[in-house]
């Protein structure tokens, strides 16, 4: 997962996991990620 956006022979990484989340926080984190788009792309915008 962490070497899909590096450039093939390159030296620096470009994504990088700084922190685990448990369950809850995921949760939490897809919320509002849905809220976002619903915010974003809702029918009249």
């Amino acid at each position: 997962f962490l070497t899909y956006k590096d450039i093939p022979g390159g030296e620096k990484h470009l994504a990088e996991i700084t922190d685990i989340y448990n369950k809850e926080e995921a949760y939490e984190v897809i919320r509002r990620g849905r809220k976002d788009y619903e915010n974003k792309f809702k029918k009249g915008n």
